[in-house]
């Protein structure tokens, strides 16, 4: 009865030291497990924070950068980049400036005037592309819209592989030495995109 009752206390304490171990491990994978949710989502965090920060880098263009359209993300349609928008006018410019003849929508002022200069590629378009002026809205640096006139210098239609360049002209609600920057959208009527571009004057 002795030897029985030794048996039964052994096998009690062995129990016991079982639990202890198990509860031990148990503890620790807990801990393990919350400093991997930690790691995780710190991870997580930074991962979003980058892709967000290149996002939204790429979202708005500026001089001389090219957006570019594509279906589902890969399949290119076409780009357009803004190469200039000062009061450089060419010809066709500076025969708008001081234009009362012809209305007020041909009419460039000589202080709020600026010429635009658009490069655009037909990357992957069937039918010849060209960024037509009606798409084009440009904002001043208060966010208002601007004056389009109804002049654009190069009209060539491309065809895939192929790059043209056009110019059109607005005039600015303040002087052009007095605005900042200008923003740029192209919406366009092919695939439904928009590029925006935000361009420093000086």
């Amino acid at each position: 009865m002795f030897v029985f009752s030794g048996l039964l206390l052994r096998s009690s304490i062995i129990h016991v030291k079982q639990n202890d171990s198990l509860t031990a491990q148990n503890s620790k994978l807990k801990k393990e497990n919350k400093q991997y949710k930690q790691l995780f989502a710190t991870l997580s965090g930074q991962s979003s924070n980058s892709s967000t920060s290149k996002k939204s880098k790429q979202s708005t263009y500026s001089l001389n950068e090219e957006s570019v359209l594509a279906e589902n993300g890969t399949d290119k349609k076409y780009g357009i980049k803004i190469t200039q928008a000062d009061q450089n006018f060419n010809d066709h410019g500076k025969s708008l400036v001081g234009q009362t003849d012809m209305g007020a929508g041909m009419n460039l002022s000589a202080e709020n005037g600026l010429q635009i200069t658009a490069d655009y590629t037909n990357y992957g378009l069937s039918e010849p592309f060209l960024a037509r002026t009606q798409y084009f809205t440009v904002y001043d640096d208060e966010g208002k819209t601007v004056e389009m006139l109804s002049q654009q210098d190069g009209q060539d239609e491309v065809t895939e592989g192929h790059t043209g360049t056009t110019h059109f002209w607005v005039n600015l609600n303040k002087p052009f030495s007095q605005t900042k920057y200008i923003e740029i959208e192209y919406k366009d009527s092919e695939i439904g995109g928009v590029s925006n571009f935000k361009i420093n004057l000086h």
